[in-house]
């Protein structure tokens, strides 16, 4: 059961990425929160193409899995199903971007999260240089010589 399980998350994937693109936390969130009315008010060509996807190819993967599976060593075959849905799992969790949720929920976000003097390092190597003595002329080039007259 635990192969089955696996083998329908990674076709679950491959139905909506082929149907509906990539997706994130956010959206399959959202469209949980219509429950099955989402399912009966959805065009029967991607009810048709479920079915097709998520219940009859799981199926036929889960039979071709156990046969391939029966000629497998004893210890081998008892490991493969957790190692198989360990990997759908993390599979699914990468997919659907879980791990830049999680990430950034535990992170500080905007300007309060910084201190006050602080800067971030690629920001502070995109402002042009002023320099001291210049009549405040922006040296953009950084070699001292103005942009139009060639020299300062």
């Amino acid at each position: 059961m635990l192969s089955l399980a696996a083998i329908f998350l990674f076709c679950l994937s491959y139905w909506i990425h082929r149907y509906f693109g990539q997706v994130d936390i956010h959206q399959i969130a959202y469209h949980l929160n219509f429950g099955l009315d989402i399912a009966r008010s959805s065009d029967p060509v991607f009810t048709k193409r479920f079915v097709r996807w998520c219940v009859i190819a799981p199926l036929l993967f889960f039979a071709l899995f156990c046969f391939l599976q029966r000629r497998l060593a004893q210890g081998t075959r008892q490991l493969l199903p957790p190692i198989l849905l360990g990997a759908a799992i993390g599979f699914w969790l990468w997919d659907i971007s879980a791990f830049k949720f999680v990430d950034g929920l535990l992170r500080p976000q905007g300007f309060r999260a910084r201190s006050a003097g602080a800067t971030d390092r690629a920001a502070r190597h995109q402002l042009p240089r002023v320099r001291a003595g210049a009549r405040h002329q922006l040296d953009h080039r950084g070699d001292g010589r103005h942009p139009m007259r060639g020299t300062t």
